[in-house]
């Protein structure tokens, strides 16, 4: 059964299933499952291997939609995907290594093979792994989010937070590396790696 919309109406039930099923913490935009199939009261969020690509396309695409309709709850929801994003590298104890996912100290991480660490403070671990697609993704948001909806604060901030990640990715030539100081399995963008 099809029922015509139109394109305002469509992207507004968008809007509404991510803000109401996929955020997660503060504002990441990420993978959701219902513990019962049909129930949608029965819905959980959990952290995911792209919360920070699927928050930095959330990022953009409020950036995109702040710019074409000037709606200050789009501007909102890109200042509080750009905050989730900033605080993945903010909690970790590596300075400019952005994590792929945060959790509570106190919460089950599960069966994951990538290991957890413990934020400074010990309230939050986060994953040690981080990928190329991650870091890709987290560009692209902050450059669409600088060019559209941030103020002149959100740009220092972002000027600020590129620096931290990419020094040490250029001085480590062109490889992201983690708290073994060796490079994550995805954080290569070096040629002598990629080119054969």
């Amino acid at each position: 059964y099809l029922r015509k919309k139109t394109l305002e109406r469509k992207e507004r039930g968008f809007q509404s299933r991510v803000r109401d099923r996929h955020l997660r913490l503060k504002g990441f935009v990420t993978t959701s499952t219902l513990e019962v199939p049909g129930d949608l009261s029965s819905n959980r969020t959990r952290p995911s291997d792209n919360d920070g690509l699927w928050t930095a396309l959330y990022l953009a695409a409020q950036s995109y939609r702040y710019s074409v309709t000037g709606d200050e709850e789009a501007r909102e929801w890109a200042e509080q995907a750009f905050d989730a994003i900033e605080w993945l590298e903010g909690v970790t104890t590596i300075d400019g290594f952005p994590t792929k996912a945060i959790v509570a100290a106190r919460d089950d991480t599960g069966s994951d093979a990538v290991f957890w660490h413990p934020s400074a403070g010990c309230s939050w671990l986060w994953k040690g792994d981080c990928s190329s697609d991650e870091i890709d993704g987290h560009m692209y948001g902050y450059s669409i989010f600088s060019d559209l909806a941030a103020d002149e604060a959100y740009r220092e901030r972002i000027i600020e937070l590129v620096n931290r990640i990419m020094g040490p990715i250029i001085d480590n030539g062109y490889l992201l590396l983690g708290i073994d100081e060796k490079p994550t399995r995805w954080g290569v963008w070096a040629p002598e790696y990629l080119n054969g």
